[in-house]
């Protein structure tokens, strides 16, 4: 069990963040691999997006995903 913890920025910093919370390493490594520095609405987009992706595609790339990320933060 991960026992060590790392702040995160509720809106991210390079987004103009400043509240800052504690959630535990590992997760919140996980969550920028996944999310990068997406933020609330812009999230369940990008899942929607995945889940369509999924749908509809035999392959999705990394390339795909940063696509989808920049378009999510664009809208």
């Amino acid at each position: 069990m991960d026992k060590k913890y790392s702040a995160h920025h509720k809106v991210p910093r390079s987004r103009g963040g400043k509240q800052v919370v504690s959630i535990p390493d590992q997760f919140h490594k996980a969550w920028h691999v996944l999310f990068g520095n997406l933020y609330d609405q812009e999230v369940v987009r990008f899942i929607r997006g995945v889940n369509a992706l999924l749908d509809t595609e035999n392959r999705i790339t990394n390339a795909d995903l940063k696509s989808l990320r920049d378009e999510c933060r664009r809208r």
